[in-house]
């Protein structure tokens, strides 16, 4: 049956302070922000939330190579942006007080990036969003999902599914 899940490793601490929340700006990904801010208000307002963002900077030829960190600070910025619109229009009230980071994807893969942050950040909960359209996608978690579990045997992983209806 489509659901959530969550995954809590045997020796994961029984606390719950930080919650990251990988962003694509897609539907699963606002369904995630929204469960971490239903945790935290169960929880009490001391959580912190951190929405983290992957991206890649477009390849360049070898021409630009100097234009690099113009191009880095463009995209970053174009991040900023879109999280400022993406949180005022999904948390709302709350907005002002998730934090957001910016990881860049460089030949690594994202759930790599993901999992280095979360692991720098010190974050005890990971709550991402996972899409199920048919019957045999609904039997795996998401590529990236599934790549984290993989990788991450410490700390808990909330997946939230966002199954197509009728489905």
């Amino acid at each position: 049956a489509p659901a959530n899940v969550l995954i809590v490793p045997e020796y994961a601490p029984a606390q719950i302070s930080h919650i990251v929340v990988p962003v694509d700006f897609s539907p699963y990904s606002v369904k995630a922000l929204e469960t971490a801010l239903a945790l935290r208000r169960t929880l009490g307002a001391s959580v912190r939330i951190t929405c983290v963002n992957v991206y890649e900077l477009p390849n360049l030829n070898i021409y630009l190579v100097e234009k690099i960190e113009d191009v880095r600070r463009m995209v970053v910025e174009d991040r900023r942006a879109a999280f400022r619109d993406f949180l005022k229009r999904y948390a709302g009230a709350e907005a002002d007080t998730i934090e957001t980071a910016f990881v860049e994807r460089q030949s690594s893969s994202v759930a790599s990036c993901i999992y280095g942050y979360v692991r720098q950040q010190g974050a005890n909960l990971l709550v991402m969003g996972a899409k199920g359209h048919s019957q045999v996608e609904r039997l795996l978690l998401g590529s990236v999902s599934e790549s984290l579990l993989k990788i991450d045997g410490d700390v808990p992983m909330l997946v939230i599914r966002l199954v197509a209806r009728g489905q």
